[in-house]
């Protein structure tokens, strides 16, 4: 069987589980050996192994087994394990694991730590990469949410794309660069994931084009620019401000105005004439 048909030896399985708990009791060596040697054939067994015949044995990685609290900060999920069998004190045979200590970064399996940005060797980041093929649209969709659910703080979901962060080493400088994820329809059925990088900048003004005035022409003569369409829908949608309308009552009795007084008020020099005084004529 080959290595690609075979399965990864963990604590559910049946036969993993009798052996790490020491539940097997056969009734001869032979028996004994025979269970190693299927152990060969059905789970991934470790390229180095024991050779001494004498005391056959088996070592595999074992998914779940024996997982120190310290082995769980690092993402251990599993241990290593030799596997050997040995006689009972009643006669019968029986298969036991004894656990071997190897670093966590030689293990074939471990979690991934924690990251606040994703790089595309992330499981579903990979799934984009190689183009897998979704049956519905829901399916894709449901890769966008659980990305969001593990790294909410940089990406956002919408309908049919998202717009996420994603680390890689390629680019120069800041290895954080900025993506969006399509859905597309793909060419023989079903659904695609197609990434693309987001090279839009808000920070970027536009170039203000100074308009110049045509000679003997006055710029406040000239027309205002058009505003953008989104602009012009927008302030199309604004609510007008009201102005309170005061109403004159023209029946009213209008106040009388000095219009000295109110010359004064303005602040203009106003100069009053004196009353001329009839002359007086005296006899001669």
């Amino acid at each position: 069987m080959s290595t690609e048909t075979k399965a990864v030896a963990t604590v559910n399985n049946p036969t993993i589980e009798a052996i790490v708990n020491e539940f097997f009791r056969l009734a001869s060596k032979e028996q004994a050996i025979e269970r190693l040697e299927t152990i060969k054939e059905y789970f991934i067994v470790s390229k180095d192994q024991e050779e001494d015949q004498s005391d056959p044995s088996v070592r595999l990685w074992i998914k779940g087994y024996a997982v120190t609290p310290g082995q769980e900060e690092k993402g251990g999920l599993g241990n290593f394990a030799l596997v050997k069998c040995r006689q009972t004190p009643r006669g019968k045979w029986m298969l036991y694991a004894i656990r071997e200590e190897v670093e966590v970064n030689k293990h074939p399996q471990k979690r991934r730590p924690k990251q606040r940005h994703p790089n595309f060797g992330h499981p579903l980041l990979r799934m984009v990469k190689k183009k897998t093929v979704f049956a519905s649209v829901e399916e894709a969709r449901a890769l966008f949410q659980r990305l969001h659910e593990e790294f909410p703080a940089i990406s956002i979901p919408c309908t049919n794309k998202m717009y996420i962060m994603v680390y890689s080493r390629q680019h120069e400088g800041n290895p954080v660069q900025k993506y969006v994820l399509h859905i597309k329809v793909a060419d023989k059925g079903g659904f695609i994931i197609e990434v693309e990088e987001n090279t839009y900048d808000g920070a970027k003004k536009k170039p203000v084009v100074e308009m110049k005035s045509a000679p003997g022409t006055l710029p406040k003569d000239q027309p205002k620019a058009a505003v953008g369409k989104f602009s012009s829908m927008v302030q199309l949608k604004k609510k007008p401000t009201s102005m309170p309308i005061q109403r004159v009552d023209e029946n009213a009795p209008q106040p009388k105005v000095d219009p000295v007084a109110a010359a004064k008020a303005d602040g203009a020099k106003v100069e009053v004439a004196e009353p001329q005084k009839d002359e007086v004529t005296e006899p001669a």
